[in-house]
């Protein structure tokens, strides 16, 4: 069997979800900055730009792009990756009328949809 050398590297949390996301091999990062993610994409980003990754890094005007873009390039096979933070999360999952994605207003069962 052989060997494999392993070394110990000090890291935080942003910084190891970064490292984490470089070994999967991602195809496309759709980054936007907001507060706590900003250091997980900005750290990839160095992966990106020191070639230590070969993938596109789309850098988008919002958390609903971010998800689109994820969505869209993930659709065509694409591996896909974005952070975000709680408030970020519920401006993805949310359609833009302020009803949750998996509600369907031809349910006969739902008496109202769930709103924010």
């Amino acid at each position: 069997m052989a060997k494999v050398e392993q070394k110990i590297v000090p890291l935080n949390g942003d910084t190891a979800v970064a490292y984490a996301v470089k070994q999967c091999d991602v195809d496309v990062v759709a980054a936007y900055p907001i507060t706590p993610q900003t250091i997980i994409v900005e750290k990839f980003s160095e992966y990106v730009a020191d070639g230590e990754v070969d993938t596109a890094f789309l850098c988008v005007e919002s958390e609903h792009s971010a998800m689109t873009c994820s969505i869209t390039a993930s659709a065509t096979g694409a591996r896909t990756f974005t952070a975000t933070a709680s408030a970020g999360l519920t401006t993805q999952i949310l359609w833009p009328r302020g009803t949750w994605v998996g509600y369907k207003s031809t349910q006969k069962t739902a008496k109202k949809p769930m709103t924010r």
